[in-house]
Protein backbone atom coordinates (compact mmCIF):
# COMPACT_ATOMS: atom_id res chain seq x y z
CA UNK A 1 0.00 0.00 0.00
CA UNK A 2 1.52 3.28 -0.64
CA UNK A 3 0.53 6.51 1.59
CA UNK A 4 -2.72 7.88 -0.43
CA UNK A 5 -4.39 4.22 0.54
CA UNK A 6 -3.19 4.32 3.83
CA UNK A 7 -4.05 7.74 4.65
CA UNK A 8 -7.38 7.01 3.06
CA UNK A 9 -7.62 4.04 5.60
CA UNK A 10 -6.49 5.63 8.57
CA UNK A 11 -9.24 8.51 8.13
CA UNK A 12 -12.15 6.18 7.41
CA UNK A 13 -10.89 4.23 10.50
CA UNK A 14 -10.98 7.33 12.86
CA UNK A 15 -13.97 8.75 10.81
CA UNK A 16 -12.14 12.23 10.22
CA UNK A 17 -11.94 13.98 6.97
CA UNK A 18 -8.88 15.62 5.60
CA UNK A 19 -10.02 19.03 7.41
CA UNK A 20 -9.87 17.63 10.71
CA UNK A 21 -6.34 16.01 9.93
CA UNK A 22 -5.25 19.15 8.47
CA UNK A 23 -6.38 21.51 11.52
CA UNK A 24 -5.28 19.05 13.90
CA UNK A 25 -1.48 18.85 12.25
CA UNK A 26 -1.51 22.23 12.21
CA UNK A 27 -1.04 22.19 8.16
CA UNK A 28 -2.92 23.75 5.27
CA UNK A 29 -6.24 21.44 4.10
CA UNK A 30 -4.36 21.36 0.40
CA UNK A 31 -1.30 19.68 1.68
CA UNK A 32 -3.73 16.29 3.13
CA UNK A 33 -5.87 16.54 0.11
CA UNK A 34 -2.49 16.63 -2.39
CA UNK A 35 -1.38 13.69 -0.34
CA UNK A 36 -4.72 12.03 -0.91
CA UNK A 37 -4.86 12.79 -4.76
CA UNK A 38 -1.45 10.87 -5.21
CA UNK A 39 1.27 13.76 -4.89
CA UNK A 40 4.17 12.69 -2.43
CA UNK A 41 4.98 14.56 0.30
CA UNK A 42 7.51 17.02 0.20
CA UNK A 43 7.89 17.45 3.95
CA UNK A 44 8.85 14.93 6.66
CA UNK A 45 7.92 17.04 9.42
CA UNK A 46 4.06 17.50 8.24
CA UNK A 47 4.24 13.78 7.93
CA UNK A 48 5.16 13.15 11.14
CA UNK A 49 2.83 15.35 12.45
CA UNK A 50 0.19 13.38 10.60
CA UNK A 51 1.74 10.18 12.42
CA UNK A 52 1.17 12.08 15.80
CA UNK A 53 -2.58 12.36 14.82
CA UNK A 54 -3.28 9.58 13.98
CA UNK A 55 -1.36 8.00 16.59
CA UNK A 56 0.56 5.79 13.49
CA UNK A 57 4.30 5.01 12.95
CA UNK A 58 5.54 6.47 9.90
CA UNK A 59 6.44 3.00 8.38
CA UNK A 60 2.75 1.96 9.24
CA UNK A 61 1.39 5.55 7.61
CA UNK A 62 3.59 5.39 4.46
CA UNK A 63 3.78 1.43 3.65
CA UNK A 64 0.72 0.02 5.72
CA UNK A 65 1.15 -3.21 7.99
CA UNK A 66 4.58 -3.13 9.54
CA UNK A 67 4.21 -6.41 10.84
CA UNK A 68 3.73 -7.75 7.80
CA UNK A 69 6.64 -5.85 5.99
CA UNK A 70 8.73 -6.58 8.61
CA UNK A 71 8.45 -10.37 8.59
CA UNK A 72 9.05 -10.04 5.06
CA UNK A 73 11.86 -7.76 5.01
CA UNK A 74 13.91 -9.76 8.07
CA UNK A 75 13.48 -13.00 5.82
CA UNK A 76 14.89 -10.95 2.87
CA UNK A 77 17.62 -9.23 4.87
CA UNK A 78 18.77 -12.87 6.24
CA UNK A 79 18.98 -14.19 3.46
CA UNK A 80 21.25 -11.91 1.69
CA UNK A 81 23.36 -11.40 4.94
CA UNK A 82 24.55 -14.82 5.01
CA UNK A 83 28.36 -15.14 5.47
CA UNK A 84 29.78 -18.13 6.44
CA UNK A 85 32.07 -17.86 9.56
CA UNK A 86 34.98 -19.49 7.75
CA UNK A 87 35.43 -16.06 6.31
CA UNK A 88 34.92 -13.83 9.44
CA UNK A 89 38.56 -13.84 11.18
CA UNK A 90 38.63 -12.40 14.92
CA UNK A 91 41.89 -10.39 15.35
CA UNK A 92 42.69 -8.71 18.63
CA UNK A 93 39.14 -8.54 19.92
CA UNK A 94 37.50 -7.26 16.49
CA UNK A 95 36.00 -8.62 13.54
CA UNK A 96 37.10 -8.36 10.14
CA UNK A 97 36.20 -10.80 6.81
CA UNK A 98 33.83 -10.36 3.92
CA UNK A 99 31.65 -7.48 3.86
CA UNK A 100 28.98 -6.63 1.43
CA UNK A 101 28.69 -2.62 1.41
CA UNK A 102 25.51 -1.77 -0.79
CA UNK A 103 25.10 2.11 -1.91
CA UNK A 104 21.43 3.30 -3.83
CA UNK A 105 20.20 6.30 -4.74
CA UNK A 106 17.55 7.87 -2.82
CA UNK A 107 14.56 9.46 -4.04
Amino acid sequence: MNLKQQLRHYLAAREMTAADLAKQAGMPKQTVSDWLSGVPPRSLDKLRKVCLVLNVSLDELCFGDCKENRKTEVKKQEQQAFVPEALILPINGSVSGLFEVRIRRVR
